[in-house]
């Protein structure tokens, strides 16, 4: 990914990390009991249920949920469908990260026509079925920077059988050791770790699938305010919630809370 024209080294470095990134996943990923009914004693009457009483109509007002749209339920599953180009730019965060700002992206690439010699164009599992490969990069001083990946499959079964390849390989990208970071019920496969990226420091590795999408997020940097593992678990939320949106058939709106 191309850096902005002018920014320090270790944006230069990150951007091309970013699409290296994207590049290295793909090619070392070629690498209830059943009850039986009782019957009455023939011997005994059956038993009868005395009669209810008429329910009254009710003098509640509306429920919470009615009457705070806050406290209402969770969005209903939708029905995955796969993303357009269009659809993927929206989906990135490129403004729903206070604090940060773009310094590269988004960019999609059609994996479904991969030039030749290109990571797609040899034999690969997580490139069955893959449709388009987006990336965003933000920055934040005194925080380092964030990277955000979405694989675009053309369908929920191609996304869930790449999944296991892509993070093998997302999580190579971090030597050992590493420290597991817990996201909560986010998406449908997840997966999350920290560890010592060596030149970037501390760096957090986050792969989580929504319907068609494998969404990775990365972060990297030496300053003195990086994410935070709570930080990062509610980005992982928010564009989980953003690719659910967009598969929706809605504007990707949700914005991070820290």
């Amino acid at each position: 990914m191309a850096s902005t024209p002018g920014g320090n080294a270790m944006v230069k470095g990150y951007g091309r990390l970013v699409a290296a990134t994207a590049a290295g996943v793909l090619l070392l990923t070629g690498c209830g009991s059943d009850s039986a009914a009782g019957k009455p004693d023939a011997k005994k009457p059956a038993a009868t249920e005395p009669a209810k009483p008429a329910e009254e109509p009710s003098t509640k007002g509306p429920s919470p949920e009615q009457s705070d749209p806050a406290k209402a339920s969770p969005p209903a599953p939708i029905r995955p469908k796969a993303l357009t180009e269009a659809e993927l730019t929206a989906l990135m965060p490129m403004d729903a990260l206070p604090g940060w700002r773009k310094t590269g992206g988004p960019l999609t690439e059609d994996m479904r026509k991969p030039l030749p010699g290109g990571y797609c164009a040899r034999s690969n599992p997580s490139c069955e079925g893959l449709a388009y490969l987006t990336n965003a990069l933000l920055l934040k001083e005194d925080a380092g920077t964030a990277a955000f990946l979405v694989y675009a499959y053309r369908d929920t079964r191609a996304a869930q059988a790449a999944y296991s390849n892509l993070w093998a390989a997302t999580a190579r990208q971090v030597p050992p050791p590493h420290k597991p970071i817990t996201l909560g019920p986010v998406g449908e496969q997840r997966d999350a770790q920290r560890g010592e990226r060596p030149g970037m420091g501390t760096s957090a590795m986050i792969q989580v699938r929504v319907g068609t999408t494998v969404l990775v997020i990365e972060t990297g940097g030496l300053g003195g305010n990086r994410p935070t593992d709570a930080q990062v678990t509610d980005w992982a939320a928010m564009f989980a919630e953003r690719s659910r949106q967009a598969q929706a058939g809605e504007t990707p709106s949700a914005r991070a809370g820290n």
